[in-house]
């Protein structure tokens, strides 16, 4: 429950001091001031997309290589 408070807190607080942050943000046009569908910033939001799945596989592999815990002996996971 407390990570679930520090998940939502920042939220909470900067729609708190600035009410109308979240309407101008959803009705932003962008920095050349038109809005509709550009192929380009699909294709680089894909492209970060992709990088950091392949990345959570990687950690996900690593993972694998861990020794298993002993028991009697907390934290030694950590150590290494």
């Amino acid at each position: 429950p407390l990570w679930l408070v520090m998940l939502v807190l920042p939220y909470v607080f900067v729609l708190n001091s600035n009410p109308g942050l979240l309407e101008a943000w959803t009705h932003y046009a962008g920095e050349s001031g038109h809005s509709g569908f550009d192929w380009r910033g699909l294709g680089a939001a894909t492209t970060v997309g992709i990088a950091l799945m392949t990345q959570m596989g990687e950690q996900a592999d690593y993972l694998r290589f861990m020794p298993e815990p002993k028991p009697g002996v907390r934290g030694e996971r950590w150590r290494w």
